[in-house]
């Protein structure tokens, strides 16, 4: 994961996309996450986000009034069982 801005993976919905694909940074979680982290959205940054099943890269980019995602082409991936962003190690 090379020049990812946040060194932990922001929480995101996979099933918030619009049309293209892109993945909409609009979700409660997702913005508790980026407080969290205290992270700011620059246009062009490549972030790393995920469910907790699965993850991937993408840069970011500001559409039709709020900031989206961009997946990068093969970045998405499994999340390993044992990351503690894993779903079910949250969950403890």
């Amino acid at each position: 994961m090379k020049n990812i801005l946040n060194k932990e993976p922001i929480s995101v919905d996979f099933n918030n996309c619009g049309e293209d694909g892109e993945v909409r940074l609009t979700t409660q979680g997702t913005l508790n996450d980026m407080r969290r982290l205290n992270l700011t959205l620059v246009e062009g940054q490549r972030i790393w986000i995920t469910d907790g099943e699965i993850e991937e890269t993408g840069i970011v980019t500001f559409r039709h009034g709020i900031w989206v995602v961009i997946s990068d082409k093969g970045s998405l991936k499994d999340v390993d069982e044992k990351a503690p962003y894993h779903n079910k190690n949250r969950l403890k």
